[in-house]
């Protein structure tokens, strides 16, 4: 004799939800995109042969950080700045900060790729 079940049960499939057009902007993609629009409106910066020139930056932090760069990789310790009106002293001033640990950054790195966080030596966003 045959076991019959007279009540099934039917398991429902299991159902995805549907996706949003803005489901495939995931983390790593959106990153991409930025870095692509970015190279697309400044390609001479990011490859280092230009930079923002941007109020003070153009006229003190640049020439400045642009000193002690030369002054770094000459083997020279920047005591006095000729390049500024007829010389002043460079290392004993506070705002060149030339012994401030952070200033290896733009000391290693090209001068045009600092200028684009638009920070001084310091770190402060300029206004």
């Amino acid at each position: 004799m045959h076991a019959t079940y007279p009540l099934q049960i039917r398991v429902p499939e299991t159902v995805t939800p549907t996706s949003s057009p803005a489901d495939w902007l995931t983390p790593r993609r959106f990153g991409a995109l930025l870095a692509l629009f970015l190279f697309a409106a400044w390609p001479q910066v990011l490859l280092g042969l230009q930079t923002f020139v941007y109020r003070d930056f153009g006229l003190y932090a640049y020439p400045t950080a642009y000193h002690l760069r030369e002054s770094f990789w000459h083997g020279e310790i920047p005591l006095w700045n000729p390049l500024s009106s007829c010389g002043v002293p460079f290392l004993a001033q506070w705002n060149t900060q030339v012994l401030y640990p952070p200033v290896l950054f733009y000391i290693l790195l090209p001068l045009s790729w600092r200028a684009l966080s638009k920070t001084n030596p310091r770190g402060k966003m300029e206004p």
